[in-house]
């Protein structure tokens, strides 16, 4: 996992990170992410 963009948040922690996740079966684990806590591709 590579961390390519990260915006902390107002009350601590994170707003947004963005990350590149690559390797076997990475695609297949995080496909049914969903929710406020979700996997976007772009």
């Amino acid at each position: 996992m590579e961390i390519l963009s990260e915006s902390p948040g107002e009350h601590g922690g994170y707003k947004e990170i963005i990350s590149r996740i690559v390797g076997r079966g990475a695609f297949s684990r995080l496909k049914f992410e969903s929710g406020v806590h979700r996997v976007q591709r772009v």
